[in-house]
C-alpha cells in the first residue's frame, strides 16, 4: 500500500490506486510487517493490512512491529502490544526491548535494566545500569560500571570486571579490558586476542 495526502491528511491506496483508507490521519508511516503507524492529534495507533485500526489512537509514541510485538508509549512509559492490539505489557517501563525468537523482554525500571517475560513476570531484578542481548539466553550487563554476562535466571556467567562484553559463544567471551580486545572463558582465563574486531 502507498500513502497519499489530501489537504494535509493521509490515507492509503493499493497498487491499483484504489482507496484502502481515506485521508483522515494527521500523520502516517508506510506499512511495515503488515502494519502501519497512524496518528490523529498527536496520538498514535496501528492499522492492519485491511486498513482496520487494531488499537485506539491513544499512544504518544509507537515502534514498528518486531517479533510479533510493537512498543507503545504513554507519558514516557513503555509497554508492548500484540498484533491484535492487546496490551500484553501495559505501558509502565522506561524502556522495553523484545528479543528475537523468545518470550523474553529486557525492560528498564527506575533507571535500571532487568528481564521480564511477555506475561510481565519479572525474571531478573531491575539492578543493571545497562543490558544487551548476547543471544542464546545470555546477556551482557553492567553493574557498578563494570560489565559481565548473566543468563535468563540472573546467574553470573562471567564476572563483572570488564569494560565491555562484545560476544559470547560456546563458552568463550570477547571482552574489552584496559583498552584491549581479548577472549576469555567463563572463569575469566585469557584465551588470546579477540577475532576480527575493529580497533578503536
Amino acid at each position: 500500500y502507498t500513502i497519499f495526502r489530501i489537504k494535509n491528511k493521509y490515507g492509503f491506496v493499493d497498487k491499483q490506486g484504489a482507496e484502502l483508507v481515506p485521508a483522515k490521519y494527521d500523520n502516517a508511516y508506510q506499512f511495515y510487517n503488515d502494519y502501519a503507524q497512524v496518528a490523529i492529534d498527536g496520538k498514535w495507533g496501528f492499522l492492519d493490512k485491511n486498513g482496520k485500526e487494531i488499537t485506539p489512537l491513544k499512544y504518544d509514541k509507537v515502534y514498528s512491529f518486531y517479533n510479533d510485538y510493537a512498543g507503545v508509549c504513554i507519558n514516557d512509559k513503555w509497554g508492548l502490544i500484540d498484533k491484535k492490539g492487546n496490551e500484553v505489557i501495559s505501558p509502565k517501563y522506561e524502556a522495553t526491548n523484545t528479543l528475537s525468537g523468545s518470550d523474553y523482554v529486557m525492560a528498564k525500571n527506575n533507571g535500571h535494566w532487568g528481564l521480564i517475560n511477555k506475561s510481565d513476570e519479572k525474571l531478573i531484578d531491575f539492578k543493571y545500569e545497562d543490558m544487551w542481548d548476547l543471544y542464546n539466553g545470555f546477556f551482557g550487563a553492567m553493574l557498578n560500571g563494570k560489565c559481565g554476562i548473566i543468563n535468563t535466571k540472573g546467574e553470573i556467567v562471567l564476572p563483572f570486571k570488564y569494560d565491555n562484553v562484545i560476544t559470547y559463544y560456546d563458552g568463550i567471551a570477547e571482552v574489552e579490558l584496559d583498552g584491549k580486545m581479548i577472549k576469555v572463558d567463563k572463569s575469566g582465563t585469557y584465551k588470546g586476542e579477540a577475532d576480527n574486531l575493529p580497533k578503536g
